[in-house]
């Protein structure tokens, strides 16, 4: 049995949201909170140069997490369209 992960939104994080459209907020929280379950899936990559950083591809956006393995929490910062998000 796993144990499920602590998530934790960053201000930024829901500011992000608040400019996506109105059809791609749940989209994307419903992969978001999938994340407790699932810290690491398939389509989610490792940023390189980071300790912890991840990226979550959902669609032609990607959201941006660090996962704390010892204390079980995943905190959610960022969320962009691909074509803004690595700027």
């Amino acid at each position: 049995m796993t144990v499920s992960y602590e998530m934790r939104f960053v201000r930024s994080f829901e500011k992000d949201l608040r400019n996506l459209s109105a059809h791609m907020i749940p989209v994307i929280m419903n992969k978001v909170l999938k994340l407790s379950d699932q810290p690491r899936p398939q389509q989610s990559k490792k940023l390189k140069g980071t300790k912890d950083e991840y990226r979550l591809r959902v669609g032609d956006y990607r959201v941006f997490y660090t996962i704390d393995d010892t204390r079980k929490i995943i905190i959610v910062f960022h969320v962009a369209h691909r074509r803004e998000a690595y700027r």
